[in-house]
């Protein structure tokens, strides 16, 4: 059996290495999917690990690495872990047949209270030994250099991308590079379909020798943050003789801010907890990161959808309302939790201000009041209510 040989670097929060991110994450582990290749041998998978230590403890680490399919452990990979004081890669051979997998990550120290957490899809594909694609690299557009993370930050205008072709055999060949979008609902009728943005195509001149390298710009003119797909496609007389394919996510800008500061915008989600008393776990970056995945409405599409929603919602607040920590509002957390409403009523009623929120999903009426003489709204209460003659 075939199998491929693919260059998996795994990890939790790899971000954008120009980014300031206020202040570095304890541990984070680094993650990109290539596909290497060796003309003439067969394909096998190389698992790379790279673990970038903040004052971690050097010993006493537990890496715990699992190859799914069909909610099945088909592999598993248990190893202790010692760390030095600088990065540290650590590498496995493994053998797996052609297929789709769900890869999880599992880092344990006696330092954190939860462990790290990391989920990636993974395709195991057998390539054809005369032609194959290999190293599908992001490009950094400001910098002109690769990114190994999967996770792209406010890019704007064009995404450049390279990647290394193997062409040991004559003819003519047609190199094509397509960026796709996913679904928003990657559990519809059309899962796990993308929708194509643009391409870039360019006739493969003959070569002298066996490697030739396709570089390009994918338009990313007004993309919105979520899922994302390059797949390169190299054509010999309309038949596809090699593809390879790239995942990532574009995400808001303020995301790789807010993971690396989860003790700052924790608080802002005490609406989410009816006693408002926040879980410890939101203070560590992996706790804050788990919560806000598991409140997706569905889990395989975009991983930061619905913090990125709350978080832009409470960030807006303040202009929104025109007060000082609005999120923190009675309006606040109704704009927090379900939006803006579908309409507003506003009156006037003994000189005090009245406000009617209606929200239809679900539905909902609110009421909310500015007494005369005073600066702030408050939710109409029941003895405001009963003073107003609006029960």
């Amino acid at each position: 059996m075939k199998t491929l040989k693919a260059w998996i670097l795994i990890g939790v929060l790899g971000w954008l290495p120009t980014l300031a991110l206020g202040k570095a994450l304890p541990l984070s582990l680094e993650f990109a999917c290539f596909r290497k290749l060796k003309p003439g041998t067969e394909f096998n998978t190389l698992l790379q690990i790279d673990i970038l230590p903040e004052n971690a403890k050097p010993s006493n680490n537990q890496l715990v690495i699992e190859f799914r399919q069909n909610q099945k452990v088909v592999y598993q990979l248990s190893r202790q872990v010692n760390l030095g004081a600088d990065s540290r890669f650590l590498e496995y051979w493994i053998t797996l047949p052609d297929g789709h997998y769900e890869v999880s990550l599992e880092f344990h120290s006696p330092q954190y209270p939860v462990p790290l957490l990391y989920f990636r899809s993974f395709y195991a594909r057998s390539l054809n030994q005369t032609w194959a694609v290999s190293d599908i690299q992001m490009m950094n557009p400001e910098t002109g250099k690769h990114l190994l993370q999967k996770d792209l930050a406010g890019i704007n205008g064009k995404i450049p991308f390279t990647c290394d072709l193997y062409l040991s055999a004559s003819g003519l060949f047609t190199a094509r590079a397509i960026l796709y979008r996913q679904d928003e609902n990657p559990y519809s009728d059309a899962a796990g379909k993308y929708t194509s943005l643009g391409q870039v195509s360019v006739l493969i001149p003959q070569i002298r020798g066996p490697q030739f390298t396709f570089s390009g710009l994918l338009p990313s003119e007004g993309l919105e943050s979520g899922s994302y797909l390059v797949e390169v496609f190299i054509y010999q007389e309309d038949r596809i003789v090699a593809e390879a394919g790239y995942a990532f996510n574009i995400v808001w800008q303020r995301i790789p801010e807010i993971l690396a500061n989860p003790e700052q915008y924790a608080p802002f989600m005490k609406w989410k907890f009816a006693d408002q008393t926040l879980p410890e776990a939101l203070f560590t970056s992996s706790g804050f990161l788990e919560y806000w995945i598991q409140q997706n409405e569905f889990q395989g599409g975009y991983p930061y959808e619905a913090m990125e929603q709350y978080f832009q919602r409470a960030l807006a607040s303040d202009s929104l309302f025109l007060q000082a920590h609005a999120w923190n509002s009675p309006r606040g957390q109704y704009f927090l939790l379900l939006g803006e409403p579908d309409s507003i009523t506003s009156l006037l009623y003994h000189n005090d201000s009245i406000l009617i929120w209606r929200y239809t999903a679900p539905p909902l009426c609110k009421y909310f009041i500015k007494p005369e003489g005073e600066t702030t709204w408050q939710e109409l209460s029941l003895s405001h209510k009963m003073r107003l003659m609006l029960i």
